[in-house]
């Protein structure tokens, strides 16, 4: 099973196992490929972020309900809330995964940083420019990549789609009054098939099952389900053996090509000497390249890569001794000169969404996704000494001097000794950043103070409880605010006698000067 809940979140990706994993809340699919629907089926109810493509599949093959799916764009930003209450959220964009129809990558922003999912995929350079993802990369802010290791090792070299492409039509042109047997699966290879159908002014014999999903994706034009009107067939990949094809041959003259990577890298693996029969293999893949992902990785510079597949198969024909040995796809080491130092700092989780997580049974998020113009990032992870990600709270009367952390912004908070407290004009210290450079966090700041007593006479300290607060601002506070905030330092904000009511009306006036906030309170 190629998916996984994402450690110190309630993100599930590919993975439909909830009473494995209660803290999950939030379930994600990338494609409908059977390894990364393992568990789905039409007695799941609970909500599904996806493609509008995967959507259609969803409903045509699981036959979920439409309404519990959450169709998200391809290449728009979404806000999603990440505890029932929606005080907390994240964003998240897909990316085309350039895979199969639907398939899309994720990219995560939120307390936890910034991670991309890729899921099943083929890298093309192209990926780099939306918007949000350019962003990071130049900034060398993107934490985690959890990176499709299909074909990660050293000899898992095959050519580009386009060049397998060609070596495909030069066997079918090689024999053009053969019956052609293609191996397809059940998913995939719908653009290929139909450069077939165009290139040879042919339509393609399909199953039934088959036919309906290309209906579905609107392909149908250029195959059938009628065998008098084909001579290309396209064939499940286990249909295409020795016997199988000699059976062909008894009827009519056929050459049978088998479309896979699968095997690359085995001298005298399974259809590497079949030719003589008229079987032929061309290394045609949906997966990156181990070139590929080198690039991949050179280009976006994570900080750390997580792979997704975690075990291959050990039977049938990768039980012979002969095989190359898959273990080396594991090893992410082969990157680490690509990577972005330091590694990501430890996630720092909100208490409300630990509670969230902790409760027993899948309680679910149910909000609808609200899309959102990102045209940035969100800020790095700061860099840190004392494992405190965000903003850290500090104070004049009980910390001694210290320097600020590179990267992390600073805010003194000072409470008095009498029955009123005051906030002080905030420093923040963003060392070597342009304002106007600065990306935006996609978490709506709602409710950062509660109706909480800030200061009591039967206090020693009369302090407010600064754990909460600090994870909320954390958790909500934009860095496009220190532009607002800078602007309030001019204001005396320390008043004698104060009242409580005062203090929380001049906290409600800092949160209202950015622009975004509609309600605090």
């Amino acid at each position: 099973m190629n998916g996984c809940v994402i450690k110190g979140t309630p993100i599930a990706v590919d993975f439909w196992r909830p009473t494995k994993a209660p803290e999950a809340r939030l379930f994600f699919l990338t494609h409908l490929h059977r390894d990364h629907t393992l568990g789905l089926s039409s007695t799941w109810r609970l909500p599904i972020y996806t493609s509008p493509i995967n959507a259609l599949l969803l409903v045509h093959k699981f036959e979920i309900p439409k309404s519990i799916i959450r169709e998200l764009e391809v290449g728009e930003t979404y806000l999603l809330p990440l505890d029932p209450e929606g005080d907390y959220t994240m964003s998240v964009t897909p990316l085309d995964a350039n895979h199969v129809p639907g398939a899309v990558m994720f990219l995560f922003q939120g307390y936890f940083g910034n991670i991309l999912y890729s899921g099943d995929m083929r890298w093309y350079p192209e990926l780099v420019e939306h918007p949000v993802l350019k962003s990071l990369v130049e900034a060398r802010e993107l934490d985690v990549l959890y990176l499709d290791n299909t074909f990660s090792a050293p000899f898992c070299r095959f050519p580009s789609r386009e060049e397998a492409k060609k070596q495909l039509f030069d066997v079918i042109d090689s024999y053009p009054d053969h019956t052609i047997k293609i191996s397809v699966r059940e998913l995939g290879r719908e653009d290929l098939l139909e450069a077939v159908a165009r290139r040879f002014q042919e339509r393609i014999l399909v199953n039934q099952d088959k036919f309906k999903v290309l209906e579905l994706l609107q392909y149908s034009d250029a195959f059938t389900n009628d065998p008098s009107q084909a001579r290309i067939h396209a064939v499940p990949m286990s249909q295409i053996q020795v016997r199988t094809h000699e059976k062909w041959n008894e009827e009519n003259p056929t050459i049978s090509i088998v479309l896979t990577a699968l095997f690359v890298g085995w001298p005298h693996g399974p259809y590497s000497s079949q030719a003589n029969k008229g079987i032929f293999k061309v290394l045609y893949s949906d997966h990156s390249s181990y070139d590929e992902l080198m690039q991949m990785v050179g280009c976006l510079r994570p900080r750390r890569i997580i792979p997704i597949v975690k075990q291959w198969s050990k039977v049938g024909w990768w039980a012979d001794p002969n095989a190359p040995d898959q273990s080396a796809k594991f090893d992410m080491s082969v990157y680490d000169h690509l990577l972005t130092y330091p590694p990501p700092d430890p996630i720092l989780i909100p208490e409300a969404i630990t509670r969230m997580m902790s409760q027993g049974g899948p309680l679910m998020v149910s909000h609808q996704p609200r899309r959102c113009s990102l045209r940035h990032g969100l800020a790095p992870r700061p860099r840190r000494a004392l494992g405190v990600r965000g903003v850290v709270f500090t104070s004049p009367e009980r910390v001694t001097e210290s320097p600020v952390p590179s990267g992390s912004m600073t805010l003194d908070v000072s409470f008095r000794t009498d029955t009123s407290c005051s906030i002080m004009q905030p420093k923040l210290y963003i060392p070597n950043v342009d304002p106007d450079s600065i990306s935006m966090a996609t978490q709506t700041p709602r409710k950062i103070l509660k109706s909480r007593k800030l200061s009591s006479d039967d206090d020693k300290d009369n302090c407010v409880t600064i754990s909460d607060l600090r994870l909320r601002i954390i958790s909500r506070t934009k860095a496009l605010a220190v532009s607002h905030f800078t602007s309030l330092d001019s204001e005396d904000s320390t008043g004698n006698g104060k009242s409580s009511s005062e203090v929380l009306k001049k906290a409600k006036t800092i949160c209202q000067s950015l622009s975004y906030v509609d309600a605090l309170f």
